[in-house]
């Protein structure tokens, strides 16, 4: 395995700990660990659409950014391409159905009736981490999004709805972890 993915796996390990124990005696406190995760990746997705971007993508339409999203970062960051749809409600799935990627493989057999709490859990740490580096790099290509991360049988899928932003704009106080 790369070291790269190790460390990064690391790192989101020990802030989903972190994240858990500082919030243990909150009510929401799995919803606050899966939220905090996912604005905590969109700083890395965002910084590596920069890295691999052409200034001509950033003049595309949604389509060809969604396509760049999907293939090349999903490749480079989960090490498998994701598959693509737009279902004509203006929400953009980024779907592993085929080839899961092996961050997720890890986590054993994912299936949507009986999986182990902690087994879940950990699947929607990464979950809400990756989706967050979508959102990231959309944020990076002038798309303000709202995402939600699911899971099935052997399939994971985040569904995005991006709005083209106008004017000048900065990242939402949220996005920092406090």
């Amino acid at each position: 395995m790369d070291s790269s993915i190790e460390l990064a796996d690391l790192l989101v390990n020990e802030l989903a700990k972190q994240i858990k124990l500082k919030y243990k005696d909150d009510v929401t406190c799995t919803n606050l660990v899966y939220l905090k995760l996912q604005n905590f990746g969109m700083k890395p997705g965002f910084a590596f659409a920069i890295q691999m971007v052409s200034t001509s993508l950033i003049e595309s339409n949604l389509d060809n950014v969604v396509a760049y999203v999907g293939q090349v970062m999903g490749n480079e960051i989960l090490g498998a391409p994701a598959e693509f749809s737009n279902d004509g409600d203006k929400f953009i799935k980024f779907q592993y159905n085929k080839e899961l990627p092996s961050m997720f493989r890890r986590l054993g057999p994912i299936t949507k009736q009986g999986m182990p709490p902690e087994q879940e859990f950990w699947l929607q740490v990464y979950g809400h981490f990756i989706l967050g580096i979508y959102q990231g790099a959309l944020l990076h290509f002038g798309y303000r999004t709202v995402g939600k991360f699911d899971f099935g049988d052997d399939s994971i899928q985040f569904s995005i709805k991006p709005e083209k932003l106008v004017g000048t704009w900065s990242s939402p106080p949220s996005v920092l972890l406090k």
